[in-house]
């Protein structure tokens, strides 16, 4: 996999920023560290359908443990 973008553990006035974005060509996936901050935003903004029909290229949730933790999108 290629890293397209790696901010893991970045964390910003006490606040983690913390992402890794990788690709292997056909799909992105994003994976937030457990304590990033708009992790529950996006959490929340899925589960009460926000995606639906507005972003068609999300593609699956990526959960480890029961908890979801990042999200995969065709490239």
């Amino acid at each position: 996999m290629k890293v397209v973008l790696d901010k893991t553990g970045r964390v910003v006035d006490g606040v983690n920023h913390g992402r890794k974005v990788t690709t292997d060509g056909e799909y992105f996936y994003k994976t937030f560290d457990k304590d990033y901050c708009r992790r529950e935003n996006f959490i929340k903004a899925y589960e009460d359908g926000f995606f639906y029909g507005i972003a068609p290229a999300l593609k699956s949730l990526i959960v480890d443990g029961g908890e979801i933790v990042g999200y995969i999108t065709e490239a």
